[in-house]
């Protein structure tokens, strides 16, 4: 009487969870999906999904696959593992994965299956604050350098020469 019920609550978690929750035979077609894994990757249906090729479909660099593979092969499973993948319309989001392999009975690896979770804004922040920081160190260089510059059109080649380089732009006056 407890099992019908157990299983019912497990399969309510793994459908209303909101992180991605997948399987794949070892070949790397997909065999199951949640409906959030369909829904990070923008398709509408469990049935558009099932079946492809996570390599060739899904992976952004289908070469990504192999290194996933290999990091597993390591321990077994993969935490946190960063991963790029397609969207339908083409668009890049970018994965944290938890996957491990299932075995069959004589220790065989027959698929992978796990848990990602929607990390593209995170990554976005990550790289711009790198950029941000970059800018940065590059200005209080910048400033550094300033102090020791005494003839005047060297100082001001050098103020235009490295706004263009911080700022990424292709043109740039002083106006004094």
């Amino acid at each position: 009487l407890l099992y019908p019920e157990s299983q019912k609550l497990f399969r309510n978690l793994v459908e209303t969870i909101k992180y991605g929750v997948y399987m794949a035979d070892n070949k790397g077609k997909l065999f199951y999906v949640n409906p959030a894994f369909v829904e990070i990757l923008g398709y509408s249906s469990k049935e558009e999904v099932l079946g492809l090729d996570l390599a060739h479909e899904l992976y952004f660099n289908p070469k990504d696959r192999e290194e996933f593979l290999k990091a597993m092969e390591k321990t077994g499973f993969v935490r946190d593992y960063v991963l790029k993948n397609v969207r339908k319309d083409g668009s890049t989001v970018v994965f944290s994965a938890t996957s491990h392999f299932v075995k069959n009975e004589t220790d065989e690896v027959i698929g992978v299956q796990g848990v990602v979770r929607d990390i593209t804004e995170r990554v976005h922040l990550e790289e711009n604050l790198m950029i941000e920081k970059t800018k940065l160190e590059q200005m209080l260089h910048f400033d550094e350098i300033i102090g020791t510059i005494r003839n005047p059109d060297e100082l001001m080649e050098f103020i235009v020469g490295k706004t263009v380089q911080i700022l990424n732009v292709e043109k740039c006056s002083l106006m004094l």
